[in-house]
């Protein structure tokens, strides 16, 4: 959505020309930015150049009614998440069902109380910039764990070569070091007392070898 000012956009589709009128006078007494249209194919039209913060939107219109209007407003990928308001003479359950199945989120039957729809268009656009807000700060905090779990894949990548490398290198010292070292024990004269030396030297090359393999392991 275009940022905007704080002033919100309300948008009014009503064939009504008094309805027009009388909403348009009501809101812009409350400080609203306010555009007005007599057909629903307009007010999309329109809708989809600058973006309203709130629809107010009646049923009972010449082509597309408000039921219509509703749903592709809410299969619009721009649109979708801007709230809608009925406004209708029809006080049937099966009446308001529909318009909340085609994606309102209120109801407001007529004749017009002028405190109810600035109350509720209040309220409404509250909500939105509300949840506006959240979806911000969701894709902010989104962000940042993709640039964090970004940051770890390169420590991670760098910590496994690092390792790698360790362990290659001390490999072929060490085997010639335990090679020599095996050599002498088997040629020192047999009056020296070898035995226990020969056993901590085994203990250790074994330790020495596991921790190499464990650090080969870790790395792949």
């Amino acid at each position: 959505m275009t940022v905007k000012s704080d002033q919100s956009t309300v948008m009014i589709i009503d064939d009504e020309p008094n309805n027009l009128d009388v909403l348009e006078n009501m809101l812009r007494m409350e400080h609203y930015h306010v555009v007005a249209f007599p057909r629903g194919d307009l007010a999309l039209t329109s809708a989809e150049r600058t973006t309203p913060d709130l629809i107010l939107l009646d049923v009972r219109m010449p082509g597309l009614d408000g039921y219509e209007v509703c749903r592709r407003l809410k299969n619009h990928e721009v649109l979708k998440d801007v709230p809608v308001i009925f406004l209708s003479g029809l006080m049937e359950s099966s009446d308001k069902m529909r318009a909340f199945e085609a994606g309102a989120v209120d109801y407001i039957v007529k004749p017009l109380s002028e405190p109810e729809v600035l109350a509720r268009v209040r309220a409404q656009l509250a909500l939105h910039t509300h949840a506006q807000r959240l979806n911000e700060l969701v894709k902010q905090r989104t962000a940042e764990l993709a640039a964090a779990v970004h940051r770890l894949k390169i420590w991670d990548a760098a910590k496994t070569h690092w390792i790698t490398m360790l362990t290659h290198e001390l490999r072929t010292p060490l085997t010639g070091l335990f090679c020599v070292t095996d050599m002498l024990f088997n040629i020192a004269p047999s009056m020296c007392d070898v035995d226990g030396l020969r056993a901590d030297f085994d203990w250790a090359c074994s330790r020495i070898r596991k921790l190499t393999d464990d650090a080969t392991l870790l790395a792949t």
